[in-house]
């Protein structure tokens, strides 16, 4: 008996040996390597994907580590600024910065071999029968572009199984698959520094506007930086903007006519400008363009104003590349109440109806945030529990601004040097300006006192019971 134990003791070892050293490789396939309609032109300094790879993970799990790219065309091993693996964390093929997740990057490039390796930060995981995308991308120097004539290309392409490394598993790619190529792709140079405006009077760079307010004025500069020419640009609003009208355009401190050095079209939330072949920028020009929006009705927090080009030099391709912004945050836009209401005071609330006495209220009011423009108010006429109505101007609707009894006023302070006649609507120009010169205002979260009188028409019924709805914003300007 002591025998047989020991022969089982012995049988048992190299059994127990066996389960822990089995290999268990998973299988890679890679069942689709595409360049997804790689792109005519890569502009410089702009991040492009040029492949998107299809993982999955057949029988066990699979660990990814790299990927090795090469690279064909007339580049140079000083022209890549990155090659970058992305996930693609939405699953929708398109490469979006913001979302999808960086999973490794490489900047050698092999000078000899034309080489790179992209080695991921940390370990990719695929689960047995899971999937993965994933894009490569490419971000160029400003080296990369030679000239107007002399466009440099380039290309990205995997040459096959070894070009995909996984710590365990082997790689299956189809024979079509074996060899992915983007094809020759020529580099562009297309920049503009942009910047947008009415600017915070401090702190944060971008822009803030109030919500609801018709007409806003927007101010877009530009400074050509890139070596291709511009015919076009393309202005995008955020959701729920509208855009109204483009109001002027300059060239280098030049008034341009839209009748023969540019055509302007406005619609939705777009602003697109075509020069005329003459007109075309070129690095160095300097671009002044404003602009009429309805900002948003309901708040929006900080949103970047979309600006693309269009390059007049590519005639074969509808290459359209963003503007850069020369700081963060110079293109976004906030949207929000900019007023907020402290109190309403009656200062005087008894008044004779002889067209010369009056009701006097006081509004302490702060901002939100830090600005300077148009403060403006509109108000309806007074009404009573007997449907008796008191007009703010001699005109019964209140909207005629030139009408010679204007019985309402509003006045940022009590010698009545800044004041507003204070009608049904709203009008651009009409309002009280709030600047750093003239008030020292308007900063967060201090208080400012304006007082709203009206004169009490002769004849009107006398009554306790009159009421009003009232509406004020802000109108920022730069």
């Amino acid at each position: 008996m002591l025998f047989d134990m020991k022969l089982n003791r012995l049988l048992l070892v190299p059994l127990l040996m066996l389960v822990f050293v089995a290999p268990g490789f998973g299988l890679l396939n890679v069942t689709e390597i595409s360049g997804f309609t790689s792109p005519s032109h890569v502009n410089t300094g702009t991040p492009t994907a040029m492949l998107f790879l299809f993982f999955n993970a057949s029988g066990e799990v699979v660990n990814f580590t790299a990927i090795n790219v090469s690279i064909g065309g007339s580049l140079t091993y000083g022209n890549f600024s990155n090659l970058m693996v992305y996930n693609d964390t939405n699953n929708n093929r398109v490469l979006d910065l913001d979302i999808d997740t960086i999973l490794g990057t490489s900047s050698r490039v092999n000078e000899t071999t034309k080489n790179s390796t992209v080695t991921l930060d940390s370990t990719l995981v695929i689960a047995q029968d899971n999937n993965a995308s994933l894009f490569i991308v490419v971000n160029l120097s400003s080296n990369a572009y030679v000239n107007l004539s002399i466009r440099s290309n380039f290309s990205i392409n995997i040459t096959g199984n070894e070009s995909i490394i996984a710590q365990a598993g082997t790689i299956n790619l189809s024979n079509s698959l074996r060899v992915a190529d983007t094809g020759l792709i020529n580099v562009t140079s297309l920049h503009s520094d942009v910047e947008l405006f009415p600017k915070r009077t401090s702190g944060n760079r971008g822009s803030v506007v109030d919500t609801n307010v018709e007409n806003q004025t927007l101010t877009i500069q530009m400074n050509v930086t890139g070596d291709d020419f511009i015919n076009k640009t393309q202005i995008r609003m955020p959701e729920n903007y509208t855009v109204i009208s483009l109001l002027n355009l300059t060239k280098n401190g030049a008034n341009k006519s839209s009748a023969s050095d540019f055509t302007g079209a406005v619609g939705g939330r777009d602003v697109n400008i075509s020069f005329a072949a003459d007109e075309t920028l070129k690095k160095g020009d300097n671009v002044t363009i404003i602009f009429h929006v309805n900002t948003s009705r309901l708040a929006q927090a900080s949103t970047e104003v979309k600006f693309y080009l269009h390059s007049a030099n590519i005639t074969a391709a509808n290459f359209t590349g963003s503007a850069d912004m020369n700081q963060s945050g110079a293109m976004n836009i906030t949207t929000k109440a900019l007023i907020q209401v402290s109190s309403i005071q009656g200062v005087k609330t008894a008044a004779l109806a002889n067209g010369t006495d009056y009701w006097e209220f006081r509004f302490v009011i702060n901002f939100t945030d830090n600005v300077t423009g148009l403060l403006q108010f509109k108000m309806n006429p007074w009404n009573n529990s007997n449907t008796q109505i008191m007009n703010l101007t001699n005109s019964t609707d209140g909207i005629v601004r030139n009408t010679t009894a204007k019985f309402a006023n509003l006045r940022l302070d009590e010698n009545n040097t800044r004041n507003m006649s204070v009608f049904t609507t709203f009008n651009i120009t009409d309002g009280i300006y709030l600047t750093e010169a003239n008030s020292a205002c308007c900063t967060i979260n201090t208080n400012y006192d304006i007082l709203l009188r009206m004169t009490i028409p002769s004849g009107t019924a006398v009554s306790s019971s009159w009421f009003t709805l009232y509406t004020m914003l802000f109108r920022t300007e730069r």
